[in-house]
């Protein structure tokens, strides 16, 4: 009995012992260097409710700011972005975004891939032509993160796809290139209480700002206009006045950083009543980015303050939504002249497609004088054979200086001095061949607006100096464009 006492006694001392012993080793070794440990036991440490592993690894370098954090990825991960246009300016923010970790992006696009596309948006690729622009986003973020849910809605913005979508985002990104998309867009988002995060490319400059956010001006306070902009910007744009894809794309990724900052301050002022103060954003003001302009590359303009008289944001607003949706309407090529321009030139000297193909097809037996008023550098890269180019712009700064001057809107000749009758006489039989001696003059353009445009001009001008026997002008509906899609199919796409 004595003996069975003392072995269990015995044994409970072992036992005592090599416990104490492996604690003892294990605090000896955690005292010599605290920092070892396994991976798994650095991710316990870590990892919240909030975020997972694999969200902690991929954000890792976001996570170490200290304005984002573990609840400002966290804040980032519950985040809805709407983006209109994943075009050049939409393609580094879709990119951005997605890596970033925001939540849910949606993208609304109804335009196709094209190669003419590919030097600025870079979300898109070759292999991708003719695909929605808005499905060729979601293949490229999902590539750089599968966590991120794009929505993709394949359609133009109208007034009902924004009744039906604004309400569900929680900032509304403005990546589009025409003045009736951005006065939608502020509109409806003012409408539904939602920050705007706008920005803007041409040339070698750009410009970013963000609109409706914490009693900030909305966009129409700052470009009050009662026609949304009318036809302004869309014969021109970067097809005509060209862009540096790069500077695109960096005015697309400032958009992206003032997204994220967005995010992150409208969710601490939901979650939480101990965070950082908000962080600074662009509201009330605008980055100016100019890449020629080495000496100050960027600067930040002071945008006026909120218009009490604002018809978007004032005291008598008007909901968007029960505007005529012509207010908002696109309009581009044939539609420019049938809506706006007047309708100066006689329809005789209007030609179809198929008068066109007979007069372009015997170009042999045909005296023709075909003026080209592109812009120069755009005429350069492609053009009829035997044309001559005259930029719009050109013209009529040259009518300008016999007195002519002109509304841009409607094509109207608006005032006119006759002591300059002589030298617009012989300006005019400088770029214009003699009827009487066999010749025709066709004045053709892309899409058949800027070609209306100084048709209209020169029918006006002939009337006024009583010449119009003399010439015989013709105009091409639709331009090169409809030249290329019905005769020259070579003919680039640009």
């Amino acid at each position: 009995m004595y003996l069975e006492i003392d072995l269990r006694t015995f044994g409970l001392v072992i036992t005592s012992f090599i416990i104490g012993l492996l604690s003892t080793c294990i605090f000896l070794l955690w005292k010599c260097d605290n920092n070892m440990s396994t991976y798994r036991d650095v991710i316990d440490v870590i990892e919240t409710p909030l975020i997972s592993e694999e969200n902690t690894i991929r954000y890792s370098r976001q996570i170490a700011l200290k304005q984002v954090g573990v609840q400002g990825q966290n804040i980032l991960n519950n985040t809805k972005v709407l983006i209109v246009g994943v075009g050049g300016l939409g393609s580094p923010l879709a990119l951005y975004l997605s890596a970033a970790g925001i939540g849910v992006i949606g993208v609304i696009d109804s335009d196709t891939v094209s190669i003419s596309n590919l030097h600025r948006q870079v979300i898109h690729t070759c292999t991708r032509k003719g695909m929605n622009k808005g499905y060729s986003a979601r293949e490229s973020c999902a590539s750089i993160n599968p966590n991120c849910r794009v929505l993709v809605y394949p359609n133009t913005l109208s007034i009902e796809l924004a009744m039906e979508l604004f309400p569900l985002y929680d900032i509304i990104i403005d990546a589009t290139d025409n003045c009736r998309s951005r006065y939608l867009i502020n509109d409806a988002a003012v409408y539904f209480e939602k920050p705007i995060v706008s920005g803007a490319a041409l040339r070698w400059q750009g410009h970013v700002t963000v609109y409706n956010y914490k009693n900030g001006p909305c966009y129409r306070c700052i470009a009050p206009r009662d026609d949304n902009g009318g036809i302004d910007g869309t014969p021109g744009g970067a097809e005509s006045f060209g862009v540096l894809g790069s500077v695109v794309g960096v005015i697309g990724c400032i958009q992206s950083v003032e997204v994220i900052k967005l995010a992150l301050n409208m969710g601490r002022n939901i979650n939480s009543e101990t965070m950082e103060i908000d962080l600074d954003t662009l509201s009330g003001k605008m980055l100016i980015y100019d890449a020629l302009n080495t000496s100050q590359m960027t600067r930040i303009a002071t945008l006026k303050g909120s218009d009490i008289n604002c018809k978007t944001c004032g005291k008598d607003s008007i909901p968007f939504f029960i505007k005529d949706c012509n207010d908002y309407k696109i309009y581009q090529g044939m539609d420019i002249v049938n809506n706006f321009y007047f309708p100066f030139i006689d329809n005789q000297y209007i030609l179809n497609i198929e008068q066109t193909r007979s007069l372009l097809g015997n170009r042999r037996n045909k005296k023709l004088n075909i003026i080209d008023v592109r812009p120069s550098n755009i005429f350069e890269m492609a053009h009829l054979r035997n044309s001559k180019n005259i930029p719009e712009e050109e013209f009529v700064l040259k009518l300008s200086k016999y007195g002519i001057q002109v509304d841009s809107k409607t094509a109207k000749i608006t005032d006119y001095e006759d002591d300059n009758k002589d030298a617009l006489k012989s300006y005019i039989n400088s770029i214009l061949s003699i009827e009487e001696q066999g010749f025709t003059n066709i004045i053709i353009c892309w899409n058949g607006v800027r070609s209306y445009f100084v048709t209209s001009i020169l029918q006006q001008c002939f009337k006024k100096l009583e010449i119009h026997s003399i010439y015989k002008i013709y105009y091409i509906a639709g331009g090169i464009k409809a030249i290329k899609n019905e005769i020259l199919p070579s003919f680039p796409d640009f």
